[in-house]
């Protein structure tokens, strides 16, 4: 991955966790739809890497040595972008996950402490 992309994306991850403390924003109640669009985006990442890895394209994406990273050829640059797409999305779906664990085991511990 390209050091300015990493930069930006730390920046931004920063920046929405600041927002989102700051405006108290309960990530329980949308967790639900993050993970079911983050599965699909997932789906697709797949289905287009599928896709390319056949075509000629890739041919010459691998032949050709990418303008940034040297070593690296324009293929392997774009599976390395993929993988940490997969990756944060993945990373995403479980603590969208443990998020909505927590807050249902939250709820029934309040609704037993009334009763």
């Amino acid at each position: 991955m390209y050091k300015k992309h990493s930069v930006i994306l730390t920046l931004i991850m920063l920046i929405l966790g600041v927002i989102s403390y700051y405006f108290s924003v309960d990530y329980a109640n949308i967790a639900s739809d993050g993970i079911t669009i983050v599965s699909i985006i997932l789906a697709i990442y797949m289905i287009s890497f599928s896709g390319l890895g056949s075509s000629d394209l890739a041919k010459k994406m691998q032949r050709k040595e990418d303008s940034e990273l040297t070593g690296k050829s324009q293929l392997g640059v774009l599976r390395s972008y993929l993988n940490y797409a997969v990756s944060i999305g993945t990373l995403n779906i479980i603590t969208s996950c443990v998020a909505m664990i927590l807050a249902s085991k939250m709820e029934l511990m309040t609704i037993n402490k009334l009763k």
